[in-house]
């Protein structure tokens, strides 16, 4: 079989809207609320499947393309690959000079490299003056890396936008001993006079600037008319107002309204973590699950109750004291009503909390599957905002995912 025709970015996002809406009831639900899935009623195979299965499985990238796989799986996550997958970045990287970047973490270093190789060609010492803005810039690495190549060049610039100004003093420091020349404005991105940083730059870029941050730079171009910018999206969940993530007129009309859950899915996956972060965290998803079936047994409302975060000190309490503390912070806020009395022995619950924590892992990773069309669908409406704002756009993959999975860079100029 041949591969599939490339599509276009318009009109990928306009496909990933459309396979997001159809999907919405498998992937919008969270399996740790709501169990059953809703789906499984319509499909009670694929469900006794996945019940037969190890949660590490499913947690496996490419669980889905296995043999065995029911085919509503399959299908889902072939659905997904067609449309959601962004083409590589072919420019080759350059790797920084060893003396450049000390205190540079290995996998930062690998970012800026990469998101730095597909630009170069508009930082070209010949193109004459030149200032370059690194929106929410941190100690400058990407801005400092990018303009090597013009130390010293006449009329080269970089700015800085940062809100910490230890930051922006180190940023500005480091310039100094290169011999660059380095403006940092210590600035909120989300004050809107912010904006006025962007006012006569020839090149502004963001990496992994989050949610409402990269959204701001964004608008910010377009009021300043800067010529070209590149940017890969982050954190998608850290917005002010989830409803109005979607940016484009486009996007707005094809696609489903996003919650923050919906968003949270996107930040989800696993990718590089310590062993032991993935045992507290689900220790404490077991005994949140497992309190809650205590509390339900009590008495309670079957609806999922929510506890507050926590120390991971916490952990090292027994299960009964985890229940106990709990159980005297819900009484404080719903009152007595919500916990009749008597209250069975809490000790048998943590073992359900485990076993309900491996029936939703096995169901987020059904859920799992639509993360990429979602992600990329949020890529690529911020790409057709651009559109519609008279830039041409290009989206492609600037890093392997095992460097950062937010690897999509974003490349808008105008003609002049």
């Amino acid at each position: 079989m041949s591969d599939p025709i490339p599509l276009n970015p318009q009109t990928r996002l306009y496909v990933l809207g459309v396979l997001l809406g159809q999907h919405h009831p498998v992937w919008h639900p969270r399996p740790f609320e709501h169990l059953p899935a809703p789906w499984e009623a319509q499909l009670p195979e694929a469900s006794a499947w996945l019940d037969a299965q190890d949660p590490e499985r499913l947690e496996q990238p490419g669980w889905a393309e296995g043999a065995d796989v029911p085919a509503p799986f399959a299908c889902w996550a072939r659905e997904v690959a067609v449309a959601a997958t962004h083409p590589v970045a072919v420019d080759p990287v350059a790797p920084l000079p060893p003396r450049f970047g000390r205190g540079l973490p290995g996998r930062k270093r690998a970012q800026v490299e990469g998101f730095a190789a597909p630009i170069r060609p508009w930082l070209r010492p010949d193109a004459g003056p030149l200032t370059l803005l690194d929106w929410c810039g941190g100690k400058a690495w990407l801005g400092q890396s990018l303009l090597l190549d013009r130390v010293p060049v006449p009329q080269t610039t970089l700015r800085v936008l940062e809100w910490d100004a230890a930051l922006g003093a180190d940023a500005e420091k480091r310039c100094e001993i290169m011999g660059l020349p380095c403006e940092a404005h210590i600035a909120d991105a989300l004050d809107p006079a912010a904006a006025q940083h962007l006012a006569g730059v020839d090149v502004a870029v963001g990496l992994h600037a989050c949610g409402d941050l990269h959204a701001a730079l964004l608008r910010g171009v377009a009021a300043h008319d800067v010529p070209r910018l590149a940017l890969a999206p982050c954190c998608y969940n850290k917005v002010a107002v989830p409803e109005a993530v979607v940016l484009s007129t486009l996007g707005r009309a094809c696609g489903p309204t996003l919650t923050r859950t919906d968003l949270d899915l996107i930040h989800r996956e696993v990718v590089v973590a310590h062993a032991d972060d993935v045992r507290r965290a689900r220790q404490s998803q077991a005994w949140r699950l497992g309190f809650d079936a205590w509390r339900v047994a009590s008495g309670g409302s079957p609806a999922y109750r929510s506890l507050p975060s926590f120390s991971k000190a916490v952990l090292a309490l027994s299960f009964t004291e985890f229940c106990g503390q709990f159980r005297e912070r819900v009484l404080a806020e719903d009152g007595p009503a919500a916990w009749p009395d008597p209250t069975p022995d809490p000790t048998p619950f943590e073992a359900q909390g485990w076993a309900r924590l491996d029936r939703v892992r096995r169901r987020e990773a059904v859920r799992g599957l639509f993360r990429p069309a979602l992600e990329a669908w949020l890529v690529l409406d911020r790409a057709q905002w651009l559109a519609e704002h008279g830039y041409q756009v290009r989206v492609d993959v600037f890093c392997p995912r095992e460097v950062s999975p937010r690897n999509a860079l974003i490349r808008a100029w105008k003609a002049r």
